[in-house]
């Protein structure tokens, strides 16, 4: 399969997503990450938490609020703990996950 090439636009740079932060659950079956994205609309990023199986599955989004960032396990691996900026100051959720 060919392209053809073409100038890098704006547009392209603002569909770019970045992943940070991976995060491999204590019993070795999830992967918990900081998907980054642009946001035009708040001239920032957004930042939402996903959950992706190691055995190969599809990603599942954790968060919503755009503002979420650092998930750490417990060492149980039933809870997610990360910081969210969603009242405008940090503050430390966990998230309960559910065994499939």
């Amino acid at each position: 399969m060919t392209t053809d090439k073409r100038p890098i636009t704006i547009e392209d740079l603002y569909r770019i997503a970045h992943i940070e932060d991976p995060r491999i659950s204590p019993d070795g079956r999830w992967i918990a990450y900081v998907l980054m994205t642009v946001d035009r609309l708040e001239n920032g990023y957004k930042r939402t938490i996903w959950l992706v199986p190691t055995d190969g599955g599809e990603p599942i989004q954790a968060t919503r609020s755009g503002k979420d960032s650092q998930p750490r396990w417990s060492p149980d691996g039933r809870l997610l703990a990360f910081t969210s900026a969603r009242d405008k100051k940090p503050q430390i959720y966990l998230l309960r996950i559910a065994s499939p």
